[in-house]
């Protein structure tokens, strides 16, 4: 199995742990205060960047999927 094949099976919990890396980052900037204008600008990317990778997840999970509990 070569790193292709892992990426392919593994890329919904890829995007899954990068999403929370992230919003974790974004939380950490939060916490330690958007004193000046550039902190606030890499807070706002980091949590942009954050909600894209999930919300592009649970596209890719409920793409084509036409049970009654997909969306």
């Amino acid at each position: 199995m070569n790193i292709l094949d892992f990426i392919r099976n593994h890329q919904l919990n890829i995007m899954l742990s990068l999403g929370n890396v992230c919003g974790a980052v974004a939380l950490s900037m939060l916490l330690a205060g958007l004193r000046n204008r550039r902190r606030r600008i890499l807070f706002f990317l980091e949590l942009s960047a954050s909600l894209l990778l999930i919300a592009d997840r649970y596209i890719w999970l409920f793409e084509g999927n036409s049970d009654p509990l997909s969306w």
